[in-house]
């Protein structure tokens, strides 16, 4: 935690990660939309990625859900950290752990919760 403090970052974060950071006053963080989105990012020296939405979600209503499909491809094409994100819960974390996914980000599941802190530890062993 010492480390996440000290680096400012906000937003989605592995904390796993945060020791292979050059310098914590320059992450940099893409969302990326595609595979060939994606790509770019790496291309651009992007620290780690957002990747969809996944599925449908009231906080970006105007983009398309990109779907489960390009999940394992990117894993194996993109090599740094990736967060899949865009309304995912714990009723559909299984099938985007199962198309590949190894980290993800959810908002509207965790404030929706009548327990954020429960919610949160279940989300984290399914991912475990």
């Amino acid at each position: 935690m010492r480390a996440l403090r000290e680096c400012r970052l906000y937003g989605i974060i592995d904390l796993g990660y945060i020791p292979q950071l050059r310098d914590c006053n320059r992450v940099t963080e893409q969302m990326t939309h595609s595979l060939a989105q994606a790509h770019a990012a790496l291309g651009e020296g992007a620290d780690y990625i957002g990747f969809g939405p996944i599925f449908a979600t009231p906080t970006k209503p105007d983009y398309k859900p990109i779907g489960l499909g390009d999940i394992g491809h990117v894993h194996l094409d993109v090599d740094i950290p990736i967060f899949c994100i865009g309304g995912i819960n714990i009723d559909n974390l299984q099938q985007v752990i199962d198309a590949g996914a190894k980290r993800v980000a959810m908002v509207s599941a965790l404030l929706k919760a009548h327990s954020i802190v429960d919610y949160a530890r279940c989300a984290t062993d399914m991912l475990a």
